[in-house]
């Protein structure tokens, strides 16, 4: 009996654009684990056990995380081959995965001692509906479908979330959540309820306390759920379980101005890490892509013109859609510093260090208001500016730059993805000094 997983590259399609992705694949007993290792393949640059070579960079840091997955997937594989009649599962293994407190207790798998999936084994001869199916159980095959079809995309995070949302809810009220326990206006009310309600991080995986913008993504995605059960005839929910929304408002838009630009800019730096830091914080403030589409910024995504000029020409991982960046001096000088290949940070890291960098060089040290609502109210807190400045704020700032400047809205749509020129309305209170219409070397 084969013990042992191995590495295979599988093709997938976003926006019309084909990637391939290295996974974990094991298969024994008609059953398939199929686990994702998050690392992109890169032709030309892997080894014939599709490891990285030294021409990727970081490459010693992916290549251990890959053997990490493969560790642990075949001490999942150890464990269940010395079962009887052993069937590997995919929600079983990924729990292995990402925390080894996990352990079966009968027919029940436990994770981080929450009981999180029903897995019971039926029989050929058994009919599929004798086994009561919980919420777990659907969201759990909702996940997979999610994992293949957003892998490597922004947003499947949030779903993980909301897997974590549901564990912890049913944890909280000491039940066990089926179809029909859901399909109320009673539930939407109480998860919000729920999701407003701050809980004691040492006994809960998700984070309560959040503010109507939040919720309303988490109602969103609980809501895509349903829909991809009514899609799959599994089940047809009330009409009033759709109908449910969360109302939204507006944050203040925190952007930084030319003249804090140029102080970012003539910022002298002796450590190289804090100077890469800058060096990408200040590239993004002027041509404002997501911080999703900056991590995967490539050198040939720029290209000259006739007249000499670059243009960043790339798919909006988002949304899909094509964006088309001038690239003026200020950002040219440092993309050409780096070869056109930016340095790659985490967006945890990347938020952490900037906000660090400012405090430390006592820059934005004036007070901004921040708003918040809970439940319809509004609360507004004084903050330091570089304490709220984070990978958002670069996207913010290009925006408002190009309208302080006269930057057309449908050329400022163009280089930002927006489908919406009300979205753009939003930065437009921004534009409020006369100072700040000077125009942009754009």
């Amino acid at each position: 009996m084969k013990t042992q997983s191995t590495l295979k590259v599988v093709k997938a399609t976003s926006g019309g654009v084909e990637y391939k992705y290295i996974y974990v694949y094991y298969k024994a007993n008609g059953k398939m684990l199929r686990i994702p290792t998050q690392c992109q393949y890169i032709e030309g640059k892997m080894t014939k056990h599709l490891m990285y070579t030294s021409l990727v960079k970081g490459h010693a840091d992916q290549n251990q995380r890959m053997r990490e997955i493969i560790k642990r997937v075949d001490e999942y594989i150890a464990h269940k081959i010395r079962q009887p009649d052993f069937e590997v599962n995919q929600v079983e293994c990924q729990a292995y995965i990402h925390n080894r407190n996990y352990k079966l207790v009968g027919d029940v798998t436990y994770f981080n001692n929450i009981k999180i999936y029903e897995y019971r084994r039926i029989s050929e001869t058994t009919n599929r509906d004798d086994h009561k199916k919980t919420i777990n159980d659907y969201y759990s095959d909702f996940y997979e479908f999610k994992e293949r079809d957003l892998y490597g995309r922004p947003g499947f995070k949030d779903y993980k979330t909301i897997r974590n949302v549901l564990i912890d809810y049913q944890r909280y009220h000491n039940v066990e959540l089926t179809l029909e326990d859901v399909d109320n206006l009673d539930f939407m009310v109480n998860l919000r309820i729920f999701l407003i309600e701050k809980r004691d991080k040492k006994l809960y995986i998700s984070e309560g306390g959040l503010n109507d913008n939040t919720i309303n993504k988490r109602i969103i995605l609980i809501k895509a759920f349903f829909r991809w059960l009514e899609v799959n005839e599994v089940h047809t929910f009330k009409k009033e379980v759709f109908k449910f929304v969360v109302p939204t408002y507006q944050n203040d838009v925190i952007a930084l101005n030319q003249e804090e630009m140029d102080q970012l800019i003539n910022l002298k730096l002796s450590n190289p890490k804090e100077q890469r830091i800058i060096d990408v914080f200040i590239c993004n403030c002027y041509i404002g892509l997501r911080f999703s589409d900056l991590k995967n910024l490539k050198k040939y995504m720029f290209k000259q013109d006739d007249k000499g000029d670059y243009f960043l020409t790339m798919q909006n991982q988002k949304t899909g859609t094509k964006i088309n960046v001038p690239i003026t001096d200020r950002p040219l000088k440092i993309l050409e510093k780096y070869n056109f290949e930016l340095p790659v940070f985490s967006n945890q890291h990347f938020n952490r260090e900037i906000k660090n960098i400012l405090q430390k060089k006592q820059l934005f040290k004036y007070d901004v208001d921040t708003k918040r609502r809970v439940n319809n109210e509004y609360t507004t807190t004084r903050k330091p500016k570089n304490e709220v400045i984070s990978s958002h704020t670069c996207r913010r700032t290009f925006i408002t730059l190009c309208l302080n400047a006269g930057v057309a809205h449908n050329a400022l749509m163009g280089a930002t993805g927006h489908t919406k020129l009300a979205t753009l309305q939003i930065y437009a209170s921004k534009v409020n000094s006369l100072e700040q219409f000077k125009k942009l070397d754009l």
